[in-house]
């Protein structure tokens, strides 16, 4: 996937952080990055082997944040109104 298409496509996230993110993924050996044009600047980010093993975990973890949403989102609902009552 090309650096503008992952940018696109996480909300709220800025470049600077993006692409700190994607030097950590990459240093962590989890993706792969390919420069196909240096002049152009067009890069390429895939996951690497390693990264890919890491799928069913994800996918265990969203399906634990699925079955769990309602008590996750009130715990959330309550941080976010003691946060706002503090700046009060």
């Amino acid at each position: 996937m090309r650096y503008n298409e992952l940018w696109k496509s996480i909300p709220n996230i800025s470049r600077k952080v993006l692409s700190q993110h994607l030097d950590e993924l990459e240093m962590d050996g989890l993706i792969t990055r390919t420069e196909h044009d240096a002049k152009l600047q067009r890069v390429e980010y895939q996951l690497s082997s390693k990264g890919e093993s890491l799928l069913s975990v994800i996918d265990c973890i969203q399906d634990w944040g699925l079955h769990h949403i309602e008590g996750v989102a009130s715990i959330h609902e309550m941080i976010q109104a003691a946060s706002a009552g503090q700046r009060n």
